[in-house]
């Protein structure tokens, strides 16, 4: 055989190799367990998603899902580890959206970049969030409040446990001039107690909260772009024109570089996780919504939201640090 025809043969050998190579790895995943990173503390509401949803993929998949909970530092202690494994489909990480979204406009010397580096696999659930205060105050609606702070500024107190919230907060204190004491938590649970027992008036929070603590807070605000049917009088902040402050989306997501059969396979059992019965009976109970969107649909939302805080950022003058 001559040299030409022994390259010829290597080129077509080559391309026969290729064209077979993404089947066999969508064939042979998973061989093994695949972890969901949660960057959360166990028992928050990410990790209790995650539990669930693993259950249902580990049906569907044939591999355990192990759920491991990397809290602390505004998600970036379970991105980081995510990070710095294998971009191989197995250690895939559920976040909260919004602070991820905002981790360029808050973090100096980010060592990766979340639109970049960081694949979404699909939205996994949403929730709407309601923006509470004591019940034991004297105003019962947001224009009540807002009257309130205004003729006492500086007297009320907000709270929040993490920095894209607290980005959003005060771009709606400063749109309605009102000047409101920020106050930082660590975690949620400090946070709904804190607005439970007056120590601080304005708290963004989930409604399993909400209903926890009937007794002592109540909603002035909800997102979204409805009215809730439960709560027909409670109106949106989109209404009261605050569209900054959105539903809180998590999405199930894994290292770019990540073979793309891979991330189909892990995508159509997610898929068919969030449609189970079981899942969804699960959800339900949490106040959770099964939301189940392409990859596509997910990087975009992703992106629309990290851009909604660079100009949140550029607007209130904030840097990184």
């Amino acid at each position: 055989m001559s040299r030409l025809s022994r390259c010829a043969l290597w080129i077509v050998l080559a391309a026969a190799c290729l064209s077979t190579a993404a089947p066999v790895v969508a064939q042979d995943f998973p061989s093994k367990p695949i972890r969901i990173v949660v960057a959360n503390s166990a028992g928050t509401i990410g990790d209790l998603a995650a539990r669930l949803l693993g259950v249902e993929m580990t049906k569907i998949l044939g591999q355990p899902i192990i759920v491991e909970a990397k809290p602390g530092a505004n998600q970036l202690i379970g991105l980081d580890y995510v990070m710095n494994l294998p971009a191989d489909g197995y250690t895939t990480i559920l976040t909260y959206v919004s602070p991820l979204a905002s981790l360029p406009v808050t973090v100096k010397d980010l060592r990766f970049d979340p639109l970049k580096d960081l694949r979404p696999i699909t939205t996994v659930f949403a929730i709407r969030a309601y923006l509470t205060t004591p019940r034991k105050q004297p105003w019962s609606t947001f224009n009540e409040m807002a009257t309130y702070a205004k003729a006492n500024p500086g007297k009320l107190n907000y709270g929040t446990n993490n920095l894209s919230i607290r980005l959003v907060f005060e771009s709606m204190l400063r749109e309605l001039g009102l000047n409101v004491v920020h106050v930082p938590y660590t975690g949620a649970g400090p946070l709904i107690q804190a607005v439970a027992t007056d120590q601080v008036q304005l708290v963004i929070t989930n409604e399993a909260n909400l209903l926890a603590f009937k007794d002592s807070i109540r909603a002035l605000a909800i997102t979204g772009d409805s009215r809730p049917a439960k709560y027909p009088d409670l109106p949106t902040l989109k209404e009261l024109g605050l569209p900054q402050m959105r539903n809180a989306d998590y999405t199930l997501n894994i290292r770019s570089g990540t073979p793309k059969p891979v991330v189909d396979r892990l995508y159509s059992a997610a898929l068919q996780a969030l449609k189970s019965p079981a899942l969804l009976e699960g959800y339900a109970k949490l106040s959770f919504e099964a939301v189940g969107d392409s990859p596509e649909s997910a990087a975009k939302k992703l992106a629309e939201e990290a851009a909604n805080y660079a100009d949140i950022a550029k607007k209130m003058g904030i840097r990184p640090e």
